[in-house]
């Protein structure tokens, strides 16, 4: 319901002469059920909406999933719109595989939490939640990874918890056993997860059995689950108590930017504070959650991860699928970081012909150059946990012209760092890495 007392409804329109791809289509009606306004939004190939939300501008939140945009065969679509219905921004989210959107919800920061699933894992699908400023910027990624191919997801809903954190609930269906088991996830403020349990006793196990909503009902993680039966929708509740969860979880593969350097994607999650322990497997240790490591011996090596949370819960992994060695004069890098930086690429503004940093690595100073059109850029340059460490300045860049960010080391200790390039009116011009030796 909106705050007129009517109704928006969203889906896929699709035109009954031409029957090919549907849109992701809004409509607008009062509380009669009087039609107001509708639209449609897409591109050249097929878009469905399965969620919306009145904002508390007056105007709505539209999530579904494209294939016309993005990166992948399926990916996230966030639309936002005015009261009209007419397109503020637009965002897509996802990687080269299918990513499937099934929620939305403003957060009482302004922004937005996205849910859906994701089958850009090795041991996919996964729940996929994202986690959104006010225009659309992702704040934090996580996936859960159930571990195993033998199954579908659905993903209904995704929500600000009233005590802070989110909470994720949706069905997993096993396609050889033909049980359906409701999932429920609880992540933390900054994505990571807290608990998940399942519900798999409160649901008839039978091939034509699918569960068709899932509504979190209240704060402890109790569901109600709607199950289609005989052409009859039964209602059956039933309380997960949400168990305590902690698990040792990267992702070990090569940074396609630079040479001889490895990015270790840290999902770990657990009751904070946690305890790391990463063994490089040449005989030397880190302590920390975001470490960097320098192999300094030729050889393979093996990594692995083991926490330690609060409660006592133990759990370690090794990347044992991917060993990397290091060959003779060169220097190789393994830097660890969170799932907000995670598949960072580089990534330069159509405004700009080039963006060029160099050398990297280096010791002590470095040139950012930008050619091209801008106006009043901006560097920030951030650590591996998301904190920005300098900022530089410059005056407008006349077109043809070039503008240099001389980057100084300071006092800023060896390892891996972001930085990124906006111009007057905050529009990203460049994104990037760069390693401090």
């Amino acid at each position: 319901m909106t705050s007129d007392g009517g109704f928006i409804i969203a889906g896929v329109s699709q035109n009954c002469i031409n029957t090919g791809d549907g849109k992701m289509s809004m409509m607008k009606v009062d509380s009669l059920g009087n039609f107001m306004w509708g639209k449609e939004y897409g591109g050249d190939s097929a878009e469905s909406a399965n969620s919306v939300q009145q904002t508390v501008d007056g105007g709505y939140i539209l999530a579904g999933t494209t294939s016309s945009f993005g990166a992948g065969a399926d990916d996230f679509y966030v639309i936002k719109t005015d009261a009209n219905g007419d397109t503020l921004w637009t965002k897509t989210y996802g990687g080269t595989g299918n990513d499937e959107c099934y929620s939305i919800h403003q957060t009482s920061d302004g922004g937005y939490i996205i849910g859906g699933w994701t089958d850009n894992i090795v041991n996919g699908p996964g729940f996929y939640a994202i986690k959104t400023d006010a225009n659309g910027d992702t704040l934090w990624t996580n996936v859960v990874d159930f571990g195993g191919t033998n199954y579908n997801l659905n993903v209904n809903s995704c929500i600000e918890k009233s005590e802070g954190g989110y909470a994720m609930v949706g069905s997993m269906f096993n396609v050889i056993n033909f049980i359906t088991t409701g999932i429920l996830v609880k992540l933390d403020a900054a994505g990571k997860i807290t608990c998940y349990d399942s519900a798999s006793h409160t649901i008839v196990g039978h091939p034509s059995t699918q569960v068709c909503s899932f509504t979190i009902h209240d704060s402890t993680g109790g569901i109600t689950q709607g199950i289609p039966h005989t052409n009859q929708y039964t209602t059956v509740t039933g309380d997960i108590h949400c168990t305590h969860y902690c698990n040792a979880h990267f992702h070990l593969y090569p940074d396609t930017s630079l040479a001889h350097h490895y990015w270790a994607y840290n999902t770990t999650t657990g009751q904070g504070p946690l305890q790391f322990d990463w063994n490089w497997g040449d005989g030397h240790h880190d302590t920390i959650e975001y470490p960097t490591h320098i192999y300094d011996t030729s050889g393979l090596y093996n990594i692995c991860l083991t926490i330690t949370d609060l409660t006592g819960c133990t759990s370690t992994q090794c990347d044992s699928s991917f060993l990397i060695q290091r060959t003779t004069n060169t220097i190789l890098w393994v830097n660890v970081i969170g799932p907000s930086y995670a598949g960072i690429n580089e990534m330069n503004s159509a405004k700009l012909n080039s963006l060029h940093l160099s050398p990297n690595p280096f010791n002590t100073t470095a040139t950012l150059t930008l050619q091209g059109t801008s106006h009043n850029p901006t560097l920030f340059i951030y650590n591996l946990l998301g904190q920005e460490v300098e900022t530089h300045c410059k005056a407008s860049l006349r077109a043809g012209t070039n503008t240099q960010f001389i980057i100084n080391r300071n006092n800023l200790p060896a390892g891996m760092y972001f930085y990124k390039v906006i111009d007057e009116n905050k529009e990203v011009l460049g994104i990037g890495k760069l390693l401090i030796e």
